[in-house]
């Protein structure tokens, strides 16, 4: 299980980081057609905006644990079976 809390307090759940970013994307209440790859590119300018930082990923993984790094969200689980 991933867990994650972002700033305004709401906390995000999956079995999967990717998991993770979908329940992100959805809680923007963004087009369905968007996949998660487009939803963590359209945030990279976001975030800029919000922290004055930049982020780099490949990767759902990568991409939460840059939100940790910058700021913008706290793991409060990490369990990958």
């Amino acid at each position: 299980m991933i867990k994650i809390r972002t700033n305004d307090g709401t906390i995000f759940t999956g079995q999967s980081f990717e998991e993770v970013v979908e329940g992100l994307r959805i809680d923007m209440r963004l087009d369905k057609d968007e996949d998660i790859q487009v939803y963590m590119k359209d945030c990279i300018h976001r975030i800029k905006v919000w922290t004055g930082k930049d982020i780099s990923f490949t990767t759902a993984e990568e991409f939460v644990r840059e939100l940790v790094r910058v700021g913008v969200a706290e793991l409060l689980e990490e369990e990958i079976n």
